[in-house]
C-alpha cells in the first residue's frame, strides 16, 4: 500500500511538472531545482521533494499540495482571463488575515495575554510562521477552490 501511494504521488508530480513545461514555461537544469518560475515566485528542489516524500504518508500529501499550489498560483498569475478573479480572491484572503489579527486581539483581551503570543498561536494553528505566509496559504486555498470549481463548470458536460 505504501509503495502504491509513493508511486501515485511521484507519477502525479511528474505529470504536473510535464504539464507545466508544456505550457510555454522555460525549463532549464539548475543545480537540484525541479521547478522554478521565471519570476522566482516558486522554487521546488529535488531535496525538498525527496525529504518530504520519504518521510510519511503525510509527507507525500504535502508534496502533492505544494505542487498543486504552485500550479494554481501559476495559472492565476499567467492566465489573463483570471486577472479580475485573482484580485478578488487576494482581497478575500487579505480579509481573512485581518480576521485572524482581530481574533488574536480579541483573545488577548479576553485571556488577558499578549497579542503577539495569541497571534503566534493562531499562525501555528493555520500552518504559518508569519502573516505573509498566512496570506499565501489563504490565497492558495482560494485559488485551488476557484480553479477546481471553474474546471467542473467548464467541463462537467464533457465528463458525463
Amino acid at each position: 500500500m505504501n509503495k502504491r501511494n509513493k508511486i501515485l504521488a511521484l507519477s502525479s508530480s511528474a505529470l504536473m511538472l510535464l504539464s507545466l513545461v508544456s505550457c510555454d514555461v522555460t525549463a532549464t537544469a539548475k543545480d537540484n531545482i525541479l521547478v522554478e518560475f521565471s519570476d522566482g515566485s516558486v522554487v521546488v528542489t529535488a531535496d525538498e521533494v525527496f525529504n518530504k516524500y520519504l518521510e510519511t504518508k503525510e509527507g507525500v500529501e504535502a508534496v502533492y499540495e505544494q505542487i498543486n499550489d504552485a500550479v494554481a498560483r501559476w495559472t492565476m498569475y499567467t492566465d489573463s482571463a483570471n486577472a479580475s478573479k485573482k484580485e478578488e480572491l487576494i482581497s478575500e484572503a487579505e480579509a481573512e488575515v485581518d480576521d485572524v489579527k482581530a481574533e488574536a486581539e480579541n483573545n488577548a483581551k479576553t485571556n488577558k495575554t499578549n497579542y503577539d503570543d495569541e497571534l503566534e498561536t493562531l499562525l501555528k494553528n493555520n500552518g504559518a510562521d508569519d502573516l505573509e505566509e498566512l496570506q499565501v496559504i489563504f490565497e492558495n486555498k482560494k485559488f485551488r477552490s476557484y480553479l477546481t470549481d471553474k474546471f467542473y463548470d467548464d467541463f462537467l458536460e464533457d465528463l458525463k
